[in-house]
This record gives C-alpha cells, structure tokens and sequence, in this order.
C-alpha cells in the first residue's frame, strides 16, 4: 500500500507577492464585446520581477511574462533563480505553463514551456 503524503505551501521556493484578480471588459456602447476575466501573479527578488497571468475560463493553464528588469522596467532580464523558483511554483497549481514571446511563430505570441504528464 502506497503512503500518502501532504504537502504544504510552505515548500515553494517562492511565492508572489502580490495575486490579482481583474475582469476587463471591452463595449460597443451597451453591447459588451470581449470580457476577460484574470488572475495576475507577481514575483520580485534581486534578480528582477516576473508576472504571469490565468484566465479563468482556462484555469489549468498559467501564461508567463518576464523576467524583466522590475516592474516599472520591462526590459528582459536573466534571472534564472527568478524565474526557476516561479515555475516550481506554478507546477503545483497548474496543468500548463505557456511563455510569452513575441519571437514566436504561434499566431499568439505563447509558446508551452511544461506540460503536466500523468506519469510524471
């Protein structure tokens, strides 16, 4: 028989120092046209700040930004610590990890960086 184990939050290397929860809405006069509803994760250390962004019609997927300079310098920064640390942390919540970058050939700019496996 297998142990169950528990694990608790207290294992991520990091966590976020800020989460957000934003619905944006765009109309055409009355008539509501596009309606996003999103949760934003924010890291920060020495190394630079990195965000990252759910939207909760798609929950089990999480879309990194960054890492940048900070937050009031999006200029692309290496933070390997940064970014690592963030990552473990969005494997224990999510199914999918997407990056942000506009370099690539996708029509939307992301690109899946991990994906959870069954077997993993």
């Amino acid at each position: 028989m297998t142990e169950t184990q528990f694990t608790r939050d207290e294992v991520d290397p990091i966590k976020p120092f800020a989460v957000l929860h934003h619905v944006d809405e765009i109309r055409d006069g009355e008539e509501l046209v596009e309606r996003y509803n999103y949760i934003v994760y924010e890291f920060e250390s020495e190394e630079g700040f990195l965000t990252a962004r759910t939207y909760l019609n798609e929950i089990d997927i999480v879309s990194i930004f960054g890492p940048f300079t900070s937050r009031d310098m999006i200029k692309s920064v290496d933070a390997p610590a940064l970014e690592t640390g963030a990552i473990d942390y969005f494997k224990r919540r999510f199914r999918q990890i997407d990056r942000f970058d506009p370099n690539t050939k996708s029509g939307n700019g992301y690109k899946t960086i991990w994906r959870w496996s069954a077997g993993a």
